[in-house]
């Protein structure tokens, strides 16, 4: 159904709230969610703001060709997602290797993850919130990486953490309230570990922090109260 106000076009199909080509939110129960390229003449460009916030039914979703822009939180809190993708030949984003996430391709950035997300080893940056609340409890960051940015890992159910050092910033709060968190090793070449970056992680006992710091942000490790600090 299409229904016409002041404000534009609002588009119902099949769970999904569509407005002038703008995907505003999904309010179905399916396990696996189809977003066509054109409904009733609309073409469908956009995914909003925390689209798919909550849907704790989706497991698979492909990102069409036609969609090129997406936002923030689009799949925050959906713990069953196990299969992400994105349609061959798209023109800003991809999937490379199986990797069930959305990578910005002409960044190299990891956006988004699920379950069984496996970082690339061509991703050069873990973008904002790409693995927030995520419930992996191990990712292997490849050498390729170079920045962990806000949030990356924020409220995740991560245990334990390995920085290559190829990774010159820890982004602020890249780890907060990781609570599952109980080691972290950060290697040598890594030189910034941003504000509150570990804040919180409450069952953080075992921090290795090399020479190559040269700045610790405030509060990077507050809350932590288990928490004993090993140099190298």
């Amino acid at each position: 159904t299409v229904v016409a106000d002041n404000n534009g076009f609002w588009v119902g199909y099949l769970g999904l709230e569509i407005k002038n080509g703008i995907v505003e939110s999904y309010n179905g129960t399916d396990k696996i969610v189809y977003i066509p390229s054109i409904v009733d003449g609309i073409r469908i460009t956009e995914i909003g703001y925390r689209a798919f916030y909550e849907c704790h039914n989706l497991e698979s979703f492909v990102l069409p060709k036609s969609v090129t822009e997406i936002s923030m939180g689009m799949f925050l809190e959906c713990y069953a997602l196990k299969s992400l993708a994105v349609a061959e030949g798209h023109p800003r984003y991809d999937s490379r290797e199986g990797c069930n996430a959305i990578i910005e391709t002409a960044t190299n950035k990891l956006l988004y993850t699920c379950r069984t997300t496996v970082i690339p080893n061509s991703v050069t940056t873990i973008g904002d919130y790409a693995f927030s609340s995520s419930k992996l409890t191990k990712i292997e960051i490849p050498d390729s990486v170079t920045t962990i940015e806000l949030k990356a890992f924020t409220q995740s159910c991560i245990t334990e953490i390995t920085i290559p050092g190829n990774v010159k910033t820890i982004g602020e709060k890249a780890f907060e309230f990781c609570c599952s968190l109980t080691s972290v090793t950060i290697e040598e070449g890594v030189t910034e570990i941003g504000k509150e970056a570990f804040f919180g992680c409450t069952k953080l006992t075992s921090v290795i922090i090399p020479g190559s710091i040269v700045s610790v942000g405030e509060e990077a490790f507050y809350a932590c109260s288990k928490l004993n600090y090993n140099s190298y």
